[in-house]
């Protein structure tokens, strides 16, 4: 083989047919090497075609990426009150989370619960979209939902609200 500028000459291709490896099957007429892709079609469902042309994986949610097509949930985007792009959800079928399989879509993210129907017997979505276990009588609460009996109250006014008893609870 001839050298040149004590580089090893390379052969370069000028056709896919050139490129005989496995790993590398497409032509780049521009720069004459065998590459992986040139678009997300030659790779595989769950990879993109990166900058450097080779076929990798998707990234998963909450992660920074740069275009939609970096991510499993095909949503990248600044999600509010960020400052850089990152794989949002869209849907809840984004999210895989054991714990989080609910996306809230004005965030962009996954959550345990929006709703107190999400969550199982004895529970209620709390501040935090987690399921939390209702409270009994007595506790401090802000709401309703929070308690067993379904009965947040103060018992006089300028006092704290807490769980109160009803006729069919306690």
């Amino acid at each position: 083989e001839a050298q040149a500028a004590g580089l090893l000459k390379q052969c370069m291709c000028t056709q896919d047919s050139h490129c005989t490896s496995g790993t590398n099957p497409i032509c780049d007429a521009n720069s004459g090497f065998c590459i992986q892709c040139v678009s997300d079609s030659q790779c595989a469902s769950d990879e993109y075609c990166s900058d450097d042309q080779k076929c990798v994986g998707k990234k998963p949610l909450a992660v920074p990426c740069g275009t939609d097509n970096q991510c499993t949930s095909d949503h990248c985007a600044i999600p509010p009150g960020g400052i850089f792009k990152m794989c949002l959800c869209t849907k809840s079928s984004d999210c895989t989370g054991a714990t989080s399989s609910v996306c809230k879509t004005s965030t962009g993210f996954c959550v345990q619960c929006i709703s107190d129907s999400q969550c199982g017997d004895g529970q209620y979505c709390n501040d935090e979209q987690k399921c939390a276990t209702k409270l009994p009588t007595g506790l401090l609460c802000n709401e309703d939902e929070q308690c067993q009996s379904d009965k947040c109250e103060a018992q006089a006014a300028g006092l704290l609200k807490q769980c109160m008893c009803t006729q069919d609870s306690h």
